[in-house]
């Protein structure tokens, strides 16, 4: 139980590291609203 909680939890951080390692567009679209 507690174990897949914080299984759950690493699941969530894997895939908001993956958007965050992966996101060239999201880079490109922050900078055009940063600019």
């Amino acid at each position: 139980m507690k174990t897949q909680s914080f299984e759950e939890k690493l699941e969530h951080s894997k895939e908001l590291l993956e958007k965050l390692m992966n996101p060239e567009i999201t880079l490109e679209e922050s900078v055009k609203l940063y600019e």
